[in-house]
């Protein structure tokens, strides 16, 4: 019985202290910070989701349907151009932050990242051999407010009026 004990228990102390430090971890990924905040909202501005953008921006952006005209605009724009508005989609990767200033109900953060298509993966891997992506730099920064205890964007360098 003591073997079996020595034998194990370093098993069961590393998978406990794994759980543990996984819980600690998704703890502190739910925080809302201004960056995090920044990060969501840019993600589904590029990715054009509606929803998600709303989820992001403030009262005074959200009340003039901000989300909804970008939209409907990026819609029209591909619709022009003879092309499904997915095809307007791209994602950012190697995003950085870097929070510029900040007090208890403001803060303006600088969001760096590269930009490329939104394309199924294994597509994008073709597209990596043959050279056929094209990357762009996004270097923005964001004005964001406190409302209710959640972090929103609220203007920045982007026409967000």
């Amino acid at each position: 019985m003591l073997s079996f004990v020595k034998k194990y228990l370093s098993l069961a102390l590393t998978l406990g202290l794994g759980l543990l430090l996984q819980g600690i971890f998704i703890c502190a990924d739910q925080k809302n910070t201004p960056n995090k905040a920044a990060v969501e909202f840019y993600k589904a501005y590029y990715g054009l989701n509606e929803k998600n953008m709303e989820e992001n921006l403030c009262e005074s952006l959200n009340s003039k349907g901000f989300a909804d005209h970008y939209v409907h605009g990026m819609v029209l724009s591909a619709s022009a151009r003879g092309y499904d508005p997915s095809y307007l989609k791209t994602s950012l990767f190697h995003i950085r932050t870097e929070l510029l200033n900040s007090t208890e109900k403001t803060a303006v953060i600088r969001l760096t990242a590269k930009q490329r298509k939104s394309i199924n993966p294994i597509f994008e891997y073709v597209g990596k051999i043959f050279f056929l992506l094209d990357e762009s730099e996004v270097d923005q920064t964001i004005h964001l407010i406190k409302e209710k205890e959640q972090w929103k964007v609220c203007g920045g360098s982007m026409a967000l009026s």
